[in-house]
């Protein structure tokens, strides 16, 4: 009787969890059920509602036990966004049904973002139609001796704070913080793993700090960037620190604790003015406790702090923390996996107060940013969501708690692709991500964050089953899928909402098979297993899994100044047909490979504009080029292989004159300038030597200024320093004799732009920059002064080499700008690549200090793998990477598709990537082609095979390339060569 007041009382002061005026629970005997149940589910979350639905689905007797008052967890409770991204197809079954019921609800196919009570009211409706027996607000009795009774190794039934005691054959522990896992006796943990303990290098204790921060992939993105003081009286440490900032000695990178991520409300908001309740200063608002926020904006970070994700539906969005102080209420949930139910509720409490005075602070403080008071003011309360909470959500959001600790424990390897699990029961494909576990004071007394990871599985890999059950010799018949066995780095990309659902749905029939065998959850035949899984429709195994065609989904009405939806609304097939062209920037860079850039993990020099860009729009990790300049813009111009287009050689010689691509091959300005676009190219032509052959406008150019290699007498000529370039024809000669060529040549590209813009007319604009190309000289930005004499050594001085990489980065600063100072920024979009890798005399640095040699001229991925970066704001996701195999034969189709263009009537060897920007599957690459002179070479995954049958492994930048031909009988390598053997044969050639 004392129990059953006690859980009333509790739920009386819980409205997060209990309090849901829309449930009507069914209701047990109040002196118990009586009856045994197959399976008995457990749980607040996603999961636990498919677990359940599961399980009746295959005949077997259920109940589920919610301690919550609604069904569906965080995707019924703010958590709209769905972090699959372009792995839609990585999940199939109950899960896969939930997500089509969610799109049907909009009247579409495809929706990533939605509104929470279209989320609970699929889980209610798909509850209903399996006949689910649901008790709500039914929360454990973890009372020591009293919440779980066993048998030997297995749990016999369960008790709740209700009093009331649920027998049962298998139990699913689907909740977001393992109480049954833990009551069980099931060994588990908390908190971060020592680097180490399984050999993970972004294990354990992260600084943001570090430099470089090879944890991190996302540059300065959730981390001050500016300098902060973290004491109470600015300077005067013995004022003590301001709220959650903490001094720790000896903060040691890789070094474990019990400590784990913050946690915050994903809240719903709107800025509709009949749908909004303002959100007013929150009883018991302190000031200092957002004291941090309002001195990193005094620093002059001006960035938004938050994640704004539109919602399908209507002027609704999701607010998630994003940047150095956002909504995460950061170290103060530590105690929560292991909390009271009282303590839990004061920690909610607690992070509502926080976050409601952050939006409060943001909307009214004056040290805020007047555009970002206004823009947060805006947004309120929705009054149609949680409206029996005044539009709050009723869960927080636990992005981890226990973790089981199993026979397999999941890591960063199986992420990584280094481990495979032979026993998978569900796919994970989301980054390995943590959010902020810590502020702290760096060696220079300001302030950092610590514990923020990022790193993308280069594919989507398996979850063993192993990871889901107790370790033999502990609990015989219990499932965790939710508190999996898993270390932190790995369940950071475990935890997406569709994983739990998979993996509980895989756990439920699991359950059922141990009772049909008479086995325990260790047990269970695997193969027998995975066959059910798979009549289920789950996806299991990576090696099965296949990108799914293209969606469509509803437009989402985005607010002025948001990013919109995170998937964009395709057209057949997944082309790309705006109702306004957008304008195309296309820069090409000369001799630079992946390794120069911060953006892909270099270290040697500072590229902030050039981050931007993957900060803002999509990185591709894996694009190939030739490994000379004239072939690779040949292939690029064309969408054709040299072997097909004609130029195969570097342009270098007099000689060469009669060699040039003929103006009879395809080009991607061709087909815009039929399209209605004004053309222009800036730069580096070197696809034929102008002074004999200029044919610039024959492959469908209306303006050029370009530098000529030869002038019209014959001689060499110089590029940077007293520039040789023609204009429409025209030389340029005595107005420039002064000037830096990339400066001419970046302010007629500036010029097109403003007059393409102002004539409201359609562009692309080609800037194929000498940056940062030998001779190496002074810019005009050096600190040597007689920068004006043009190097007259062949190759000029490598210490001027990051000096050009800087005055390359200033530049492409000065077109996003006025891309911005027009308006233009939002219908125009900015690609930037290389044409091959850097140059063999130079060595630049990557990750924790590993040395890469250039490799310009070699049939290797040091000579050809370079950058390439999308960005096209509120259309390409921000932020985002992908895998995918590009080559420079695919710019053609994918410039085509992303304008409306039509293809050429040629035939081409390029595929376009359009519809990866979009988070679309499209028709990804399984190899690239790559060829100097006639020494053509096809490289997949693993291995790379040339012409002349030499077979060879693929290798890290960092390690010396496979020198020799692989001759062994080796299955695997016969395998290879056959498949790539197979590539040379396609072509006929």
């Amino acid at each position: 009787m004392k129990s059953m007041l006690f859980a009333f009382l509790l739920c009386l002061t819980l409205p997060v969890f209990c309090a849901n005026a829309q449930s009507k629970p069914d209701l047990a005997p109040a002196e118990g059920d009586k009856l045994t149940y197959d399976i008995v589910v457990y749980g607040d979350s996603s999961g636990a509602a498919v677990a359940a639905i599961a399980a009746k689905r295959e005949g077997r007797s259920v109940i589920w036990l919610n301690p919550t008052g609604f069904a569906g967890g965080m995707s019924s409770s703010g958590l709209g966004a769905t972090d699959f991204l372009s792995y839609r197809s990585t999940f199939g079954g109950i899960s896969s049904e939930f997500y089509d019921d969610v799109a049907k609800a909009y009247g579409t196919d495809f929706v990533r973002s939605f509104e929470p009570h279209v989320g609970k009211d699929v889980f209610d409706q798909m509850i209903a139609t399996a006949g689910v027996n649901v008790i709500y607000n039914e929360m454990l009795d973890r009372t020591s001796g009293k919440g779980v009774t066993m048998n030997g190794n297995r749990i016999t039934a369960i008790t709740m704070l209700s009093g009331r005691t649920y027998h049962g054959k298998m139990f699913i522990d689907a909740s977001y913080v393992g109480d049954l896992m833990a009551a069980a006796g099931v060994t588990y943990t908390v908190g971060r793993e020592p680097e180490s303990q399984y050999g993970e290098d972004m294990a354990g204790v992260r600084r943001g700090d570090t430099n470089p921060r090879v944890h991190y992939g996302q540059k300065d993105k959730d981390h001050f960037v500016k300098d902060v003081d973290p004491y109470v009286t600015p300077g005067d440490s013995s004022s003590g620190l301001l709220p959650h900032v903490h001094r720790i000695e000896g903060l040691k990178n890789g070094t474990g604790d019990k400590k784990i991520q913050a946690y915050n409300y994903r809240v719903c908001l709107t800025t509709d003015p009949k749908n909004r309740i303002p959100i007013d200063k929150p009883e018991g608002y302190r000031e200092i406790d957002h004291e941090l926020l309002l001195r990193n904006f005094d620093a002059g970070d001006m960035r938004l702090p938050a994640l704004i994700e539109p919602l399908a539906g209507g002027l609704k969005v999701d607010w998630n923390n994003m940047h150095a102080v956002g909504s995460d209420y950061v170290g103060t949930n530590w105690d929560y996996p292991e909390a009271s139910y009282e303590r839990r509720r004061e920690i909610e409490k607690e992070h509502e107060t926080y976050i409601r005075g952050f939006l409060w602070t943001m909307a009214n403080n004056p040290r805020v940013p007047e555009s970002i008071r206004k823009k947060t003011a805006a947004y309120g309360l929705p009054r149609d969501e949680f409206t029996d909470n005044g539009g709050w959500p009723w869960m927080i959001y636990i992005r981890e708690s226990r973790r089981m600790v199993g026979d397999y424990v999941t890591t960063q390897l199986d992420c990584s692709g280094v481990r495979k699990a032979s026993d998978p029961v569900g796919l994970g494909s989301f980054g390995m991500d943590s959010h902020c576990v810590q502020h702290f004071v760096t060696d220079n007394g300001k302030v950092q964050n610590e514990g923020v990871i990022w790193r993308t599985p280069p594919r989507p890999y398996g979850i063993s089953y192993r990871s889901i059950v107790p370790r033999k010799g502990e609990c015989e018949n219990l499932f965790s899928p939710i508190c999996l066995s898993a270390t932190h780095v790995a369940h950071g990309s475990i935890r997406m909402e569709p994983v739990f659902m998979a993996l509980s749905q895989s756990a439920a029939i699991a359950a059922g098979l141990a009772i049909d065998k008479s086995v325990s959850v260790q047990d269970v035949p695997y193969h027998e297993l995975r066959d059910k899984l798979e009549s289920a429709k789950q996806i299991v195994r990576p090696e099965t899994w296949k990108r799914a065609p293209a969606q469509k989904k509803p437009a989402v009405k985005a607010e002025p100044g948001e990013v919109k939806s995170q998937e964009v609304q395709p057209q057949e097939e997944s082309a790309r047909s705006p109702a306004k062209q957008p304008n195309v920037v296309l820069i090409l860079a000369d001799d630079l490979g992946v390794e120069c850039l911060s953006a892909y993990g270099g270290t040697s020099h500072r590229t902030p504009n050039i981050d931007r860009l993957a900060k803002e729009g999509m990185r591709f990790t894996r694009c190939f080029s030739n490994p000379f300049c004239s072939p690779s813009r040949g292939s690029l111009l064309t969408g054709r292989y040299p072997f097909r287009n004609g130029l195969k050689v570097v342009l270098h010689s007099k000689s060469q004159e009669d060699l040039y691509l003929r103006p009879s091959q395809p080009s991607f300005a061709r087909q815009l300038k039929q399209h209605g676009y004004a053309t222009q190219i800036v730069g580096k032509w070197h696809v034929s030597l102008e002074h004999k052959h200029n044919t610039i406008n024959q492959f469908g150019f209306d303006h050029y200024q370009t530098w000529q290699i030869f002038d019209d007498k014959g001689s060499k000529t110089t590029r940077y320093w007293k520039p040789y370039l023609s204009r429409d024809g025209k030389p340029l000669s005595e107005e420039i004799s002064n000037r830096y060529g990339p400066d001419v040549d970046l302010e007629v590209y500036l010029d097109f732009i403003k007059t393409s813009a102002k004539s409201n007319t359609p562009f692309l604009a080609y800037y194929s920059t000498c940056l940062p190309h030998y001779p190496w000289e002074p810019t005009p930005d050096s600190d040597v002064q007689d920068y004006r004499a043009p190097e007259v050594r062949h190759k000029g001085d490598p210490k001027f080499f990051p000096d050009m990489v800087a005055y390359l980065d200033k530049q492409i600063g000065q077109m996003l700008q006025t891309l911005d100072d027009l308006g233009i920024a939002e219908n125009t979009i900015v690609i930037f690549l290389a044409d091959n890798g850097t140059d063999s005399d130079l060595v630049n640095t990557w990750g924790d200090g590993k040395r890469i040699p250039g490799g310009k001229g070699t049939m290797t991925d040091r000579g050809t793998h370079v950058p390439l970066l999308v960005r096209w704001p509120g259309r390409i996701v921000a932020g985002t990477s992908c895998e995918d195999l590009v080559d420079l034969s695919d710019f053609l189709p994918t410039i085509c598709e992303l304008t409306g263009a039509k293809l050429p009537e040629e035939s081409i060897h390029g595929r376009s990537f359009a519809p990866q920007l979009f988070g679309k599957s499209g028709n990804p690459r399984q190899w690239i082609h790559r060829q100097n002179a006639d020494l053509r070479q096809v490289r997949n995954d693993e291995y790379m095979l040339d012409n002349k049958d030499q077979l060879r492994r693929v290798v890290p930048l960092w390690e010396e390339p496979t020198p020799k031909d692989l001759k062994n009988d080796l299955s695997k390598e016969a395998a290879a060569r056959e498949t790539l053997q197979a590539v040379f044969d396609s072509f006929g050639q």
